[in-house]
């Protein structure tokens, strides 16, 4: 351990005030907490900080921070089934709760306020809650674990226990089973060990019960974390010991991990905050010489010396905190002292020349016992080593070496004692990589080259920087390599071209629907010659082909295997389109026009139908069907491209006429007299009557004329007074059907 970064720890650990003298600490954090539920060994931070739900003062955490859940988010109470809410205890919900009752439980985490997930759930194997992870480590595996409890009382039915399955990626990693109706919280965990490239994941909780009444339950402590090798720290001498005393510690870890990077850390608030001390090493032991008070110890062990900067990638050992001697078993005095081998320190009467600690009973000048405490140290003559590696061409001091050589320096050293330096100078050899791949490249063609030997680094002229290089063109490929070493080889690789070109011509075909188009291939270049030609993956062999319109893809392919592909679109001549008003509505003995729209030349039109029609190679012929009827037009333009639309002619069943529901007889010559109106296909209107509100008959006539003036508000030659009246009829029309008509006419003169 480097005296220095010792030291500089004590000076600043002593400025504290020492108020745990000659007691044992109580430490207000849990240094050493239970073991994982699946690791097995030492475990590291946790990636998934969401998973303890966080902390706060109401009773029932927002909506921000509840996770994304195949369930119902909710801040109120109580609970519909499929839905969850984040709280800190069920001891304040409503008394009067879902039924069956659940249990009174409180958050498992320390932090004051901390919240729980607390699930009422059902029978739909939906997704509990899911988190997002990020920073995973190549070669690690992870710890993924929950706390859970059933929420129901041991005395209630239930149909079905809890159970839940942990997913990583969507992939079943494990499940609880079902969970006990035992009022108990349990974790559960399982290890899991991503890809070798996998630098995040998915976590997610998913309900498997099939029950639905007692399917409740409480999620706390959902972590996600590294997971190491059993790691055991312990004080060599575990005794009382006095301030500044000298203390050793181990650590000791399991299988898998063959030099494992340590990083010590201290605490002096009783672990609630860490500082590393020292810098990373592989020594698994630690000692202090000057014990500041209150200090408790851990350390960070990683695979190496990346990893151990990492939180995602290392793990945390347990940690060991001091007992402290009383101060009246401590000496008073401490003498701490550094000699060379060979010299010597007296205190009082005793001289002493070997490393160790001390301890010399004196009498002050007033006859009082007085404890001193020696901390010897002897520093024997210094040897250092250092090895520099040169590449060829590579100086040492400004001088270039021709095989290896030592150099050897005597200096004085910090601590007064003569130390001896010697450097190793090694001669590298150059790395010499050799590079195989294709003489020659088809344009366009995937191929590849390969480097034989590993090296650390590797440089290709087109940016790329892996040992083998995906190629597609031609060219000069150089490649410098970088050895363990740092020493630097080159080598270049050159692939020849292979080209094949070909001309064509397209000519459309001349109806959309047509396949007469023309595919001519006029030029084949390049290439080793005797040619595959394929058109859509079938061989042809003449240079002019008829096709559709449409998209194809020809392929040429020489003798030697290289081959070029033409994407060809042969775009349809524009088709004929009609446009017609689909349906058209009359009545029951009228007659209309049909007619049509091209977007080219109609050369001819053909009518089909099963009524008549007054022409069927006519542009607009004229129909009066007497039920609803289909026409079918068939139309060629002077391409010879055809189209065909249809048109339906709904027939309504019924005559169309009009009668005024108001009319005004007060001699004005405006509306003066109620009268019936109608089309052409009605003849008149037989046994017309008009009757007052009492059935009393005011007015009747065989046959009426439609718009002749009808009735003018009259009886027995008296002026009616205002009101409505009732008319009842039946027209009769052209084709001699007949109609009742009946309604209601309000005079207002």
């Amino acid at each position: 351990m480097n005296q220095t970064l010792i030291r500089s720890l004590i000076i600043s650990l002593s400025l504290l005030p020492c108020l745990l003298h000659g007691q044992k600490q109580t430490l207000a954090k849990d240094l050493n907490p239970p073991p994982p539920p699946a690791c097995g060994g030492a475990v590291g931070i946790n990636l998934n900080e969401e998973g303890t739900f966080g902390a706060g003062n109401n009773l029932l955490a927002p909506s921000s921070s509840h996770p994304q859940s195949g369930y119902v988010s909710t801040t109120s109470l109580p609970l519909a089934a499929g839905s969850f809410t984040l709280t800190n205890t069920t001891e304040n919900w409503p008394v009067a709760f879902n039924s069956p009752a659940w249990i009174s439980i409180e958050d498992l985490s320390d932090e004051v306020g901390g919240y729980m997930m607390v699930v009422n759930g059902q029978a739909d194997n939906a997704i509990i809650a899911e988190w997002e992870i990020e920073g995973l480590c190549a070669g690690i595996t992870y710890e993924f674990s929950a706390s859970l409890i059933n929420l129901l009382d041991s005395t209630e039915f239930a149909d079905g226990l809890p159970e839940v399955e942990f997913l990583i990626d969507g992939q079943l990693l494990g499940g609880t089973g079902k969970l006990p109706q035992d009022e108990t919280w349990r974790a559960y965990g399982f290890t899991f060990m991503p890809d070798g490239g996998q630098s995040s994941l998915r976590i997610a909780l998913r309900n498997n019960s099939d029950g639905q009444i007692g399917n409740d339950f409480a999620i706390d402590n959902v972590l996600f974390r590294p997971c190491g090798p059993i790691m055991s720290l312990e004080e060599l001498t575990p005794i009382p010991h006095c301030i500044d005393a000298n203390i050793e510690v181990a650590l000791g870890i399991g299988t898998g991990l063959p030099t494992p990077i340590i990083q010590w850390q201290v605490s002096q608030d009783e672990g609630l905050s860490w500082q590393n001390f020292g810098s990373p090493s592989t020594s698994g032991s630690l000692v202090i010489d000057q014990l500041p008070p209150d200090l408790a110890l851990r350390a960070l062990v990683a695979a190496d010396p990346e990893k151990i900067t990492r939180p995602t990638c290392r793990y945390i050992t347990n940690a060991i905190a001091f007992e402290y001697a009383p101060i009246e078993n401590c000496p008073t005095t401490v003498i701490d002292t550094v000699l060379c081998a060979g010299q010597t320190v007296q205190v009082g009467n005793e001289i002493f020349h070997a490393d160790g600690t001390f301890q010399v009973l004196l009498k002050d000048i007033t006859g009082a016992d007085s404890l001193v405490q020696l901390n010897l140290t002897v520093n024997a003559p210094i040897q250092t080593f250092e090895n520099i590696g040169l590449c060829p061409g590579d100086t040492f001091e400004g001088i270039t070496y021709q095989a290896d050589t030592t150099i050897s320096t005597i200096h004085a050293a910090s601590n007064g004692c003569d130390s001896t330096h010697a450097i190793n100078i090694v001669l590298f050899s150059a790395p010499n990589p050799q590079i195989t791949g294709p003489a020659s490249l088809c344009d366009g063609r995937p191929d590849r080259l390969l480097t034989s030997g590993t090296f650390v680094q590797y440089e290709w002229s087109n940016g790329g920087d892996v040992p083998s290089l995906p190629i597609n063109a031609p060219g000069l490929y150089g490649l410098t390599v970088t050895d363990d070493m740092g020493c630097i080889g080159e080598a270049s690789w050159e692939v020849l071209e292979t080209r094949i070109k070909v001309g064509y011509q397209v000519t459309p075909p001349s109806c959309a629907s047509a396949a007469d188009g023309i595919l001519h291939i006029d030029q084949i270049a390049g290439g080793s010659g005797n040619y595959e030609v394929l058109l859509d993956g079938k061989v042809i062999r003449e240079s002019t082909i008829a096709v559709p319109s449409g998209n194809f893809q020809l392929q040429v392919t020489d003798s030697q295997g290289c081959s070029t592909t033409e994407e060809i679109s042969i775009f349809p001549a524009s088709p004929l389109a009609l446009s017609v008003q689909d349906r058209y509505e009359i009545f029951s003995g009228q007659s209309i026009d049909l007619s049509f729209e091209a977007n080219h030349t109609v050369a001819s039109v053909q009518w089909i139908s099963l009524d008549s029609l007054s022409c069927q190679d006519c542009d607009s012929p004229n129909v009066s069907p007497a039920f609803t009827t289909r026409y079918q037009v068939f139309v060629e333009d002077e391409r010879g491209c055809t189209a065909e639309a249809e048109i339906t002619v709904v027939v309504r069943q019924e005559f169309a006429y009009f009668a005024p529901n108001v009319f005004s007889p007060n001699d004005d010559g405006v509306n003066d007299y109620f009268s019936i109106y109608g089309g052409n296909e009605i003849q008149h209107v037989e046994d017309f009557k008009i009757f007052n509100r009492w059935g009393t008959l005011l007015f009747s006539q065989d046959q009426l004329t439609l718009g002749a003036e009808i009735w003018n508000g009259s009886y027995q030659g008296q002026s009616l007074p205002n009101g409505v009246y009732v008319y009842q009829g039946e027209i009769v029309g052209q084709n001699g059907k007949r109609q009742p008509i009946m309604g209601e006419v309000m005079l207002l003169r």
